[in-house]
């Protein structure tokens, strides 16, 4: 068993071995699979680990980053530190300069199981990108680079979504990060200035 996996935190969480069997074997079945495959969910499951996450903002207020910090149902403190590994957040880095940027150096040696990206904010293409940086490369850049090789990437609010508020033409472009940096197909959109459990799609 991983300390730092997900049966772990359910341990850790007081769930008894008696009932993870229980959940193992009610995942078989909802799957429609034979009971044989109980035990197998639930070694797959002790051996599964924390579900890496990469965050990218762009040009945003931080609404979305405050309401994960202010979770109430999980908090905060359950999804960071037992359900989700979250590598890379901005707002999260004890670090600054280059070595804030070396989480997101080759992803793909770095977690070869695949990793979840997080889109926050609009991402501007005006000027070649200029408008707004990550460790001195357009953040459009970075976030397709991010988001070609997630699993998943998941657009928090309305900016991330279709760009946010409409701008007047003098004001520099603002570019939606669903349309911009990922393929729709592997797109999980969830628009909304703070989107919650009762809002988001299901």
């Amino acid at each position: 068993m991983r300390d730092d996996g997900l049966y772990a935190a359910m341990v850790r969480r007081g769930m008894t071995r008696r009932r993870f069997l229980q959940f193992s074997a009610a995942m078989a079945a909802a799957l429609s699979l034979p009971a044989a495959y109980g035990p197998r969910i639930a070694k797959a499951l002790e051996m599964a680990p924390r579900v890496p996450v990469i965050w990218i903002r762009g040009q945003a207020c931080g609404g979305n980053t405050e309401a994960l910090l202010r979770a109430a149902s999980p908090t905060a403190s359950n999804l960071l530190l037992d359900v989700l590994a979250v590598d890379y957040h901005e707002e999260f880095l004890a670090v600054a300069g280059s070595d804030a940027a070396a989480p997101l150096a080759d992803l793909a040696s770095r977690y070869p199981n695949g990793y979840f990206a997080v889109l926050e904010g609009s991402f501007p293409a005006g000027a070649s990108g200029a408008y707004c940086l990550i460790g001195g490369r357009p953040a459009v850049d970075v976030a397709r680079e991010v988001a070609a090789g997630a699993l998943m990437t998941i657009a928090v609010g309305s900016c991330a979504v279709d760009g946010g508020a409409r701008q007047p033409p003098a004001v520099p472009p603002r570019r939606a990060a669903l349309a911009r940096c990922s393929a729709a197909a592997t797109t999980l959109p969830c628009p909304g200035a703070r989107p919650t459990r009762q809002t988001s799609p299901r």
